[in-house]
């Protein structure tokens, strides 16, 4: 009699520890996949912050070139060139393709008329007319997109075709024509063929700076 309870003792002993076994396997089992996941999701926010910070990087460069342009142009006074011409700046390690080009000198995304939109490379003055209108559309009357970027945006352009051609429009000029003497290199000739008119300029630019990987 004493050996049998001392046999269900010893048993039961045994599946206790086997519980207590399988609870520490389990609990080590859900700690490891925790710290896998804790892992996993560290790397992930140390990747997303590096990239927050390489863009704020690049944020902070390009004011420091804006700036540095601005201080250039306003120290030189009216004779500095205004026509597009490309300049290399400098910045932080990288390098900087900067224009400043009188508004006179550009096409003006919301004024000019549609003979001046086919002059910009690549792309036919029908088509940007159809999409200027059908966007235009959308607006309230008199208001515009803030800047030339959100305004080529919505012109349907994608983001190759936006680098391309911001260096190029303007939507700040005071009328639709456009003067071949400020016009950038790009615009000069078919501006050539176009413009019947001398208008004024050196009043108000535009700068571009975009960076060259």
């Amino acid at each position: 009699m004493v050996r049998v309870i001392s046999e269900k003792f010893r048993s039961r002993r045994k599946l206790r520890q086997g519980f207590v076994l399988l609870t520490v396997l389990v609990g080590v089992l859900m700690i490891s996949a925790l710290a896998a996941v804790l892992q996993g999701r560290t790397a992930a926010v140390i990747r997303v912050f590096g990239r927050i910070e390489d863009a704020h990087r690049v944020t902070l460069a390009e004011l420091s070139v804006n700036a540095r342009v601005r201080s250039i142009w306003r120290d030189a006074g009216p004779g500095q060139p205004a026509d597009g011409r490309v300049v290399i700046v400098q910045q932080d390690g990288w390098n900087w393709e900067t224009r400043v080009t009188d508004v006179e000198g550009l096409v003006d995304l919301y004024v000019s008329p549609d003979e001046l939109l086919g002059i910009l490379p690549g792309q036919n003055a029908e088509d940007i007319a159809e999409r200027r209108s059908a966007a235009i559309e959308l607006l309230p009357v008199g208001s515009r997109w803030l800047t030339e970027t959100q305004t080529l945006a919505q012109f349907g352009f994608n983001a190759a075709e936006r680098d391309q051609l911001a260096p190029l429009v303007t939507q700040r000029a005071r009328t639709g024509a456009i003067n071949p003497d400020l016009a950038p290199e790009e615009l000069a000739q078919g501006a050539l063929g176009i413009s019947q008119q001398d208008i004024a300029g050196g009043e108000l630019a535009e700068i571009t700076i975009r960076r060259l990987h």
